[in-house]
């Protein structure tokens, strides 16, 4: 492993671009390259990225709106074939245009492009300004040494072995990371992978089309029709079963201070799983019991009622100190909820402490929010203004739907959708149960009967 400070990064930018710009004109000189062509190369490798990154990109338009998540079930398969499909296209233009553009023009074409990606990845992304600084600097001495060896007679094999040597490194390290790149961004990202692959294999170009010489369009057409069946496998076995199961939305919420339980569920059409909990005749509702503001409707139900009833709120303190109402109170959830959000409306809050944090106050409305809620549960210390009835809104969210005796469970060849990646704002999300109750704390000191 070489190791280095990012620091260095501006530095050995520096260095590498006079490198490129020197080697650049070295193959000028040496006539192995002309400007006609490097424009020529230039344009073609810029065009088919373009049109290639189209055409993936309404392919993977079209799968996610068919498949939506679904489609990741085959991402691997979709990226593999789309980036076969599309080193396939360059690579047989690339052969095809030989006679008017020779090879090494598309790779001094691509250092070019490597240039200008170290130049913006340097200014705005530099933790990764590596890999095109080892592109660039490779690819670069590459160019030079086909350059040096090259005379009229058809170049030497030591000369292509060992550009092809000093191209290793790059092949080496940046491909990997188009790997993580494929499943990090997923086939979102997929025209972008493609026409990185492309800049990567315009390193060793002269040596790809060498390699072919007499059959490339057999050669390149067997890669195309290899990404077109990889694609079409990929495609034909997305559909549901019980290695690629179907998602859907079910989750459950409970309102205690009307005492009514509901299924609900934000899936655009219902399911043979499903539509046993909403019924033959499904109503779409707003939940602002549970999202206040949501103005999106979903299906909901009734559902039967939670017996491990409402988050526990214990009063262990309650007087006036200082002209303040000073509470202490004790919260557990009895479902172990993972979130709990903490309301208080129509009085003036001063400070609250909890978990070893003091929050600030605020007047009309305080909210606390609590994304890891502690399994044994929580203390709450609260100044409030006093003499004004306190009313605390308690509203727990936790990762799992009740069990109850008469629920189906899921067919094998389905299940619960996960943390959505495509619209993950949406709410409720599925295996979610909410609980929301109102609790009356009343007025302290209370008044004094007449």
């Amino acid at each position: 492993m070489i190791v280095y400070p990012q620091d260095y990064g501006p530095l050995l930018a520096g260095l590498a671009l006079p490198l490129f710009l020197c080697c650049l004109a070295w193959a000028l000189y040496r006539n192995y390259v002309t400007l006609r062509q490097l424009l020529g190369a230039l344009l073609v490798m810029v065009g088919i990225a373009v049109v290639v990154g189209t055409l993936l990109g309404i392919i993977v338009f079209g799968l996610l709106y068919l498949f939506r998540e679904h489609a990741l079930y085959s991402n691997n398969w979709y990226c593999l074939g789309g980036c076969a499909v599309a080193l396939s296209l360059y690579l047989g233009t690339a052969a095809w245009l030989r006679k008017s553009l020779a090879p090494q023009s598309f790779l001094g074409a691509g250092l070019i492009l490597w240039a200008v990606l170290l130049v913006l990845m340097q200014q705005y992304v530099p933790g990764g300004a590596h890999a095109p600084l080892l592109g660039l600097v490779c690819g670069s001495l590459a160019l030079m040494v086909l350059a040096t060896c090259h005379t009229n007679e058809k170049l030497a094999p030591p000369a292509t072995l060992l550009a092809a040597l000093l191209v290793l490194p790059p092949l080496v390290v940046i491909f990997p990371l188009l790997v993580a790149m494929a499943y990090s961004i997923t086939l979102l990202g997929m025209p972008v992978l493609a026409a990185l692959l492309m800049l990567l294999a315009s390193l060793a170009i002269p040596q790809f089309i060498t390699a072919v010489e007499g059959r490339p369009f057999k050669i390149f057409g067997a890669v195309f029709a290899f990404g077109v069946l990889v694609f079409l496998a990929a495609f034909l076995t997305n559909f549901p079963s019980a290695d690629c199961p179907k998602q859907n939305c079910l989750s459950y919420g409970m309102d205690h201070d009307r005492g009514k339980a509901w299924w609900l569920s934000t899936d655009a059409e219902l399911d043979a799983y499903t539509e046993n909990f909403f019924g033959p005749d499904p109503v779409r509702a707003r939940i602002d019991e549970f999202f206040p503001g949501m103005e999106e409707a979903c299906f909901k139900a009734p559902a039967p009622f939670d017996p491990s009833g409402p988050t526990r709120l214990e009063v262990l303190d309650d007087v006036i100190e200082g002209g303040r109402r000073k509470l202490k109170l004790f919260l557990d959830s009895p479902r172990d909820a993972q979130r709990l959000t903490l309301t208080i409306e129509h009085l003036q809050v001063f400070e609250a402490r909890m978990l070893d944090h003091v929050f600030a106050g605020g007047k009309d409305s305080w909210t606390i929010y609590l994304r890891f809620f502690p399994h044994e549960g929580a203390e709450v210390f609260l100044e409030v203004e006093p003499n004004r009835p306190l009313l605390i809104h308690l509203r727990e969210e936790s990762y799992a739907v009740p069990q109850f005796p008469e629920v189906p469970k899921r067919p094998d060849w389905m299940m619960a959708e996960p943390n959505r990646t495509l619209d993950w704002k949406r709410k409720p999300r599925s295996e979610h149960t909410f609980s929301v109750q109102t609790h009356d704390l009343g007025v302290y000191p209370p008044a004094s009967a007449d």
